[in-house]
């Protein structure tokens, strides 16, 4: 794999991350305001940029530096969110999600063209002014290339300033590609091991492609020299220089504290050396090496049953003995590569909440979605295999399940219904559990569309019972719904959900009772 594609990999998972917060808290803030959901849908908007940018994917870039000058008037308190505003806000973030399927498969996503949006970004700008996002950028611009020695630690950073300092003057090798990509990876690995007070570059710079290939920063860390030369070396990194600072950063310290913070730094690297350790805590690796590495301890497994039975065969009591050895050894690595492999369903839940949004939207209702059990693991395996199957079992709970507000209010409900969505482990299975406080599912319904649509007769459908009438809605081809909509009304749903549940060793079970739906 080429440097370019590795980067790109990253690239993809990362954007990923800040795609799925993006979309999280642009929900959040349809609630209502929330200064911390402003500040992280920004957050995320300005990673998405500077990143796609470093990258060399301009559309994206372009897109996602429009909706950081649209939250930047919102952030400042100049403009408020509006529904129009948010509905084309997500829209932004559905064309981001395919631009980012478009990288993944190796396209630059310039096939996936924003200039519509973009184009309403720009008129919801001019509505609102564009004099503020130009005010907030301007004394950062200045600030930093022009005296990057006066830079000031952020306040979420300052608990690492008890650390002694040191400069550093990190080279990228002059054939890299991607210098500034490769330049930002070394700084983020330093920025987890103490607070840079000064650097130069900026990162904005940086980011901007104004780099020539070297930084130079004073940061604080007690990670020590090593540790920190350590997190900024890395693949196309020419030299790493550190060394301490010779002076205090506070210009106000006494004669006797400069004398003394040397001191001090001295007797705090021993300690910091044995800490080395969070250098690298978490690491992204490819889920088709996890595959083959499975598969290998697998070959291992059958490998040694089979080693055994030689042993037992020809008596030798040496090799029986260190089979046994080995036995728990790979007993330990399959159940570490089980463990490994398993993964919070909180990966699919987090997609839905923007599901139910936008279905209660096309259908004019008002729908409170909760989510419990999210950190309840599963074998990555079946986790593919339920996304579809969660998404549909979704759009039925807020298309079928719940009423319109109105005819919830005549049936003395509140105007907004609930879905809940929740999981929890029962030993070796998984229980995912959907309910509604809707009507629940006419059963009376359902057998007559089972007769008009030929699959029972009028003599059958008054022997069933209700399960035996819920049981219709799995068959192919099957609908209650009056009309087709874009949700509903194909006949395709149900069915598919059974098969794929089935396939995955799972069983699917509805329930009517109390008028609620439950999927089991």
């Amino acid at each position: 794999m080429s440097e370019f594609e590795q980067y790109r990999s990253l690239f993809v998972a990362e954007s990923r991350e800040n795609h799925e917060n993006l979309v999280n808290y642009l929900l959040e803030l349809e609630k209502g305001t929330d200064q911390n959901a402003i500040d992280e849908i920004f957050r995320s908007i300005h990673t998405l940029k500077g990143s796609s940018a470093s990258m060399g994917f301009a559309d994206m870039e372009r897109l996602c530096h429009t909706m950081e000058d649209v939250f930047q008037l919102i952030r400042n308190g100049s403009a408020v969110m509006t529904k129009e505003l948010s509905n084309t806000l997500l829209s932004c973030t559905d064309l981001i999600e395919e631009m980012l399927d478009d990288i993944e498969s190796g396209g630059d996503s310039s096939s996936k063209n924003p200039d519509e949006l973009v184009g309403e970004l720009k008129n919801w700008l001019g509505q609102n002014g564009t004099a503020g996002p130009e005010k907030e950028k301007a004394p950062v611009a200045q600030k930093i290339p022009d005296a990057p020695e006066e830079c000031e630690p952020s306040p979420e950073t300052s608990s690492f300033d008890a650390g002694p300092e040191y400069h550093m003057t990190i080279v990228v090798a002059p054939d890299c590609m991607m210098k500034d990509v490769r330049a930002l990876i070394a700084i983020q690995n330093l920025e987890a091991l103490g607070t840079i007070h000064t650097m130069q570059p900026s990162k904005e710079a940086i980011d901007e492609g104004k780099f020539d290939g070297t930084v130079t920063l004073t940061l604080a860390s007690e990670a020590g020299e090593e540790a920190l030369k350590t997190a900024a070396l890395g693949t196309e990194i020419a030299s790493v220089d550190i060394k301490p600072a010779e002076a205090p950063a506070a210009p106000q310290a006494t004669g006797a504290a400069a004398v003394k913070k040397p001191q001090e730094a001295e007797k705090k690297q021993p300690p910091a050396a044995a800490d080395k350790n969070r250098e690298i805590k978490n690491l992204r690796v490819d889920i088709t090496q996890l595959d083959h590495i499975m598969n290998l301890v697998e070959d291992l497994v059958i490998n040694r049953g089979r080693l055994k039975q030689i042993a037992e065969e020809h008596k030798i009591k040496e090799m029986d003995e260190a089979i046994s050895m080995v036995e728990r050894s790979v007993s330990e690595l399959q159940s570490l590569m089980m463990t490994i492999r398993m993964i919070p369903l909180s990966h699919i839940f987090n997609r839905l909440p923007r599901v139910v949004r936008d279905v209660a939207q096309y259908d004019h209702k008002e729908v409170e979605f909760i989510m419990e059990g999210g950190e309840t693991e599963l074998d990555r395996s079946v986790m593919d295999g339920l996304n579809d199957p969660l998404l549909h079992l979704i759009r039925n709970a807020v298309n079928h399940g719940i009423e319109a507000p109105e005819v919830r209010e005549k049936a003395g409900k509140p105007r907004k219904g609930t879905v809940r969505l929740s999981a929890h482990r029962d030993r070796d299975n998984v229980i995912i559990e959907l309910t509604d406080d809707g009507a629940g599912i006419n059963i009376e319904k359902v057998k007559k569309k089972a007769v008009e649509k030929g699959m029972i007769t009028a003599d059958v459908a008054a022997t069933l019972s209700t399960e035996q009438a819920i049981d219709l809605l799995f068959q192919p081809g099957f609908s209650t719904a009056d009309k087709i909509t874009d949700i509903s009304g194909r006949g395709v749903g149900l069915d598919v959900v059974k098969r794929s549940i089935e396939s995955l060793k799972g069983t699917i079970k509805v329930d009517t009772c109390s008028r609620k739906r439950q999927y089991l």
